[in-house]
């Protein structure tokens, strides 16, 4: 009984993490977006893309802001 309340908890938590994690990516995504739109302001031509690689070996999400 106890093992099914510990999995049932860890389960809980994992669901915590990814509300937790999924909210401070949306925090990171607004600041870097409002970074970018000043050094537009600035006269700089600044883009932030997202970049998705699957199965090899890269990072899952990147964002990065490039000059062009």
């Amino acid at each position: 009984m106890a093992e099914r309340s510990a999995i049932h908890r860890i389960k809980e938590l994992d669901d915590e993490r990814a509300k937790i994690f999924d909210q401070a990516k949306e925090e990171a995504l607004q600041k870097a977006t409002q970074a970018v739109a000043d050094l537009n302001a600035l006269g700089l031509n600044y883009q932030l893309s997202v970049i998705n690689a699957k199965g090899d070996g890269k990072k899952l999400k990147k964002a990065t802001a490039k000059s062009k």
